[in-house]
């Protein structure tokens, strides 16, 4: 490629001005290689990696607040609490009809066993109160 002063200083411009830009994008605004952009930057002294990283920003699975780190963790929470309330979840004994909590990863395996899926119980004194009662026919606690 022919070397075009004007074309150099107005690629230097863009970089400075858009310092979170790729090579590749610069060299698709002034239709060349990004090669040839990295020869341009580097005969200028302007540096050619990108300085400015952006934080991604996750949402917490609870409350929906924004959280901001750079690797995301499996599951985003934002505090203990958050942590507990999306952990444990309230659900009320299908017999006495007292809140209690059980853990998210047991009713979901509950759920996933067709058997399971109608009742759920607060002790096992309720379960077989139930039983007696004839409110449920399948199996155990």
């Amino acid at each position: 490629m022919r070397k075009n002063p004007r074309k150099i200083k107005r690629i230097v411009r863009y970089k400075e001005e858009n310092p979170t830009l790729t090579l590749e994008q610069i060299g698709r605004r002034f239709k060349a290689s990004k090669q040839y952009i990295h020869k341009v930057l580097k005969n200028q002294n302007i540096p050619t990696a990108i300085r400015v990283r952006k934080k991604k920003v996750g949402y917490c699975l609870e409350c929906r607040t924004p959280i901001q780190t750079r690797v995301l963790s499996k599951k985003p929470i934002c505090s203990e609490k958050c942590h507990f309330k999306y952990y444990n979840i309230k659900v009320n004994c299908a017999f006495c009809r007292i809140l209690f909590y059980r853990k998210r990863n047991e009713i979901i395996q509950r759920y996933k066993d067709k058997r399971y899926k109608k009742y759920m119980y607060c002790t096992r004194q309720c379960y077989d109160k139930a039983q007696r009662a004839g409110q449920t026919r399948t199996s155990k606690f």
